[in-house]
């Protein structure tokens, strides 16, 4: 039997090289970029107030009532600008931290935790159907599940 010789040439391997040098960089980019979406997804959701309720209408409860932006007035033209403006002081923001992002949804606002947390929320609050963290991350997590699916499709795709 006769020694053959195979000849194999292969083209595009300095690229494939190349495209693998960079996929750390591309990895963290997509990631970042995706968990951006992830914590604006949060963000919406927790800065959507409930429909107004009885506490938003004058004259209200022992004649004070709660005006969204400003804080309580009373019938007898007592106000109180207490109001820190809770939907829309929640803030996102993305932190890469050695190989980890972290996507944080936060807030400045001083009662924030007994209206959106879990655990400290009135119950007046959770009645009237303020969202909590919590809730907002049972709700949306097949949408980010699928933001971060796609995100890595997209990658794979590319190579």
């Amino acid at each position: 039997m006769p020694d053959s010789i195979i000849s194999l040439q292969v083209h595009g391997l300095e690229e494939l090289r190349k495209e693998f040098l960079q996929w750390p960089d591309k990895l963290e980019q997509g990631t970042k970029a995706t968990m951006k979406g992830a914590t604006e997804i949060l963000r919406q959701y927790v800065a959507d107030y409930p429909p107004a309720s009885y506490a938003n209408v004058p004259p209200g409860r022992n004649g004070r009532w709660y005006v969204r932006g400003f804080g309580t007035r009373t019938v007898t033209g007592k106000a109180y600008p207490t109001s820190q403006n809770l939907g829309r002081s929640w803030v996102t923001e993305v932190r890469g931290v050695g190989r980890e992002v972290r996507g944080i949804l936060g807030t400045r606002v001083t009662y924030a935790p007994f209206v959106q947390d879990a655990e400290r929320q009135a119950q007046f609050h959770r009645r009237r159907g303020w969202p909590t963290v919590q809730e907002a991350l049972k709700v949306k997590a097949d949408e980010i599940v699928g933001l971060f699916d796609a995100m890595i499709k997209r990658l794979m795709r590319r190579g």
